[in-house]
């Protein structure tokens, strides 16, 4: 863009975009891990654990559903249950 005739106007726009964006998501990015490169535990061999980390920081529960067969809604009460979770 920036050998086009709009490179200034579009160079003000982004600007003004990341002025906006700053602004409404600074509170909600405060409690995100920081970004790899700032990380001082995002280094080798802990870099795929932290990434997992911070990707999935916002779950709270994880269930791991084992079962010899796979749930039948359509034939079963249990399996529609099983399938609501």
């Amino acid at each position: 863009l920036s050998h086009s005739t709009f490179g200034a106007e579009v160079e003000k726009r982004v600007a003004r975009n990341r002025r906006h964006f700053v602004g409404k998501w600074t509170a909600a990015l405060a409690s995100h891990l920081p970004a790899c490169p700032a990380a001082t535990a995002c280094r080798a061999p802990m870099k795929r654990l932290y990434t997992h980390v911070a990707a999935t920081r916002l779950y709270s529960y994880r269930i791991l559903w084992l079962d010899m067969i796979l749930p039948e809604p359509d034939r079963d009460s249990g399996s529609v249950r099983t399938m609501t979770l």
